[in-house]
């Protein structure tokens, strides 16, 4: 699966444009490999500048590309200020979690998937989740 369908997947509530440069889009053939250093950084950066044209602040759109980063990697890039990508993060960690599961808590790293199938039985939740996510990032 190419990293653009995957963000395009869980992104699809939100309707937010993102563009995925070629040498980027790479085709990922488990969800391990989104471990990846680089790719957790072109994740990051990706939904980022997205959010920043969709017209959330520097800090919203900061802390929702690396949760972003971080649902579907495992990881941080820790980009800028670190306290406020943290934060941010952990916040929309929250919403995910109770949005998703009923549990403020819980997440499903994307990374951690048995294979690509299992990102479509989870599809939905996360798709709430990352749409609340993403409400609480206009907030901030």
């Amino acid at each position: 699966m190419h990293l653009s369908e995957i963000l395009s997947l869980i992104l699809e509530k939100i309707s937010l444009e993102f563009l995925i440069p070629r040498e980027q889009d790479i085709n990922l053939v488990h969800p391990n490999a989104l471990s990846n250093p680089e790719i957790r950084e072109t994740i990051s950066h990706i939904v980022t500048n997205a959010c920043e044209k969709a017209g959330l602040s520097k800090r919203g759109a900061l802390g929702f590309g690396e949760f972003i980063a971080m649902l579907m990697t495992g990881g941080t890039t820790h980009r800028g200020n670190e306290v406020i990508l943290v934060l941010s993060a952990a916040f929309g960690q929250a919403a995910f979690g109770q949005a998703a599961y009923g549990d403020p808590t819980k997440v499903v790293h994307i990374y951690s998937l048995p294979d690509w199938d299992a990102l479509y039985k989870h599809l939905s939740d996360i798709q709430h989740g990352v749409v609340a996510a993403f409400s609480d990032a206009k907030l901030l």
